[in-house]
């Protein structure tokens, strides 16, 4: 006979792998949800890190540096030309940037910042070769470098300008993906503790419902054990297969055996009679493919038994069963 497990203890399980999975589950979504929030942070981080709208800035500011080198610049001064070959190479720079970066996509796509871009483009086409060109050639052309870039400050104006509202919106979209992220993350925190708490007050409930029980049954166990050692009768607990599981009262007196030599041991082979072996196997093999109780809860019957030493004598039998 196998000792079933408590109900109570099963539920306990139960809610156990409830608790485990509920929190595996909740915790991927925190994990999810705060990736997303990382994601999003980083994402801001980055844009702020590379300071796009500061070098989009810089751009009008390098255009200014070349204008006033342009004015400055004069053939009695070599070094003033050197210095105007260095702000526009420098210049040029800024505009290819601008033109190849991903960081400025969104700017590109603005019809004045295309027109504007176009522009200084053309502008710094045409002016390349004569700032690589000799000096001479580059001191005649300094008055028509000097209306053309003057020329172009609106448009380099217009890209500051734009670069400034794109950017904005930009930075307020960023901002919403990380508070709408953060939002969705202390949502799923706080469901995620509400679930825990409810969790493991229904576990401990269970857990102080099953042991109530327990001792209960520890207590309904010890008051059977003392009636059974205080009866005058012989008790012989067995299971379906006739294996004794308990020898109790005066069993050890009537029979002979002591509680140790008989537990574990067949029933036939301790009290049964060889006369009635054939009839108790026949009445065990019918009870347990069939089911049918011929003696069993039926009173008193009347049978033989034999003690330890094989002694033969009459005895009187109550038979009943227990799940």
């Amino acid at each position: 006979m196998k000792c079933p497990i408590p109900r109570s203890w099963l539920s306990n399980a139960t809610l156990l792998a409830l608790f485990v999975a509920v929190l595996a589950i909740c915790s991927a979504g925190i994990w999810f949800l705060s990736s997303d929030a990382r994601r999003a942070i980083d994402s801001l981080a980055t844009a702020n890190t590379d300071s796009t709208q500061w070098a989009l800035a810089q751009t009008e500011v390098e255009y200014l540096r070349f204008q006033n080198s342009l004015l400055q610049a004069t053939p009695e001064f070599p070094e003033t030309l050197g210095e105007l070959r260095l702000r526009f190479d420098i210049l040029y720079s800024r505009v290819q940037t601008f033109k190849n970066s991903r960081s400025y996509e969104a700017m590109r796509m603005n019809e004045s910042v295309i027109d504007a871009v176009s522009s200084l483009d053309a502008f710094l086409a045409e002016a390349l070769p004569i700032i690589d060109g000799n000096d001479l050639e580059l001191a005649k052309s300094l008055p028509d470098l000097r209306l053309r870039v003057a020329s172009l400050h609106p448009e380099v104006r217009t890209m500051s300008l734009v670069g400034v509202t794109v950017f904005a919106r930009s930075s307020d979209y960023y901002r919403e993906q990380v508070a709408r992220a953060l939002s969705s993350l202390a949502l799923a925190s706080g469901c995620l503790f509400t679930l825990l708490v409810v969790v493991v007050l229904a576990l401990w409930r269970s857990i102080v419902t099953s042991r109530r029980k327990a001792l209960h049954a520890i207590h309904a166990e010890a008051r059977t054990s003392a009636i059974a050692k205080t009866s005058p009768d012989g008790i012989l607990v067995v299971d379906n297969n006739g294996i004794v599981l308990d020898f109790a009262g005066a069993a050890a007196d009537i029979f002979g055996y002591s509680k140790e030599e008989a537990v574990g041991q067949q029933m036939a082979d301790l009290i049964i009679p060889d006369h009635l072996r054939a009839a108790h196997e026949s009445a065990m093999h019918r009870y347990q493919t069939t089911g049918e109780k011929r003696f069993v809860d039926k009173g008193l019957v009347q049978l033989e038994a034999i003690d330890k030493s094989g002694r033969l004598f009459p005895v009187e039998f109550s038979i009943s069963t227990s799940q």
